[in-house]
């Protein structure tokens, strides 16, 4: 989601929740304004935007409440009950610490982007870029290093 779309703050929660789940995410049309996204603590429109003023700002961090989740554990079929390695671990987080998470992280990247701040090999906070386009650079380097006979230390 680009930072020039125009909507309301629903509308783009809406999007970034569709982004964050897109098999059970609702769309906009789906929505009454009567209706609740998920069935967690109420916030007013008022504290949410103190949230959304004061996390940057005046805390520079996400406070607990909003990054503290979950965890359940869920046991891989056919393997040992007892067994600590048969649990897969899942971390359910607060969907507003998610929702301001995707929000900082978009305006962040969208200042380094406009500031062409944002260095071509950096792999980590970017959308389109992950762990394995990093280690598949790596390995380019060192192939064609290898090819041309080059040292790399």
């Amino acid at each position: 989601m680009e930072n020039s779309e125009k909507g309301t703050p629903t509308e783009f929660g809406l999007k970034i929740l569709q982004k964050l789940y897109p098999k059970i995410a609702p769309r906009a049309d789906q929505i009454q304004p009567h209706q609740t996204l998920l069935e967690e603590e109420k916030f007013s429109q008022q504290e949410i935007d103190d949230i959304v003023k004061k996390i940057p700002n005046e805390l520079k961090c996400f406070t607990d409440p909003l990054k503290i989740g979950l965890v359940i554990l869920f046991h891989k079929t056919d393997k040992e009950e007892q067994n600590i390695k048969s649990y897969r671990p899942i971390s359910l987080l607060p969907t507003l610490g998610k929702l301001l998470e995707k929000l900082l992280l978009q305006r962040f990247n969208f200042q380094l982007k406009t500031k062409k701040l944002q260095h071509p090999l950096q792999y980590g906070f970017r959308e389109g870029k992950s762990a394995d386009d990093a280690l598949l650079h790596v390995t380019s380097v060192l192939e064609e290093a290898r090819r041309q006979k080059n040292t790399l230390c």
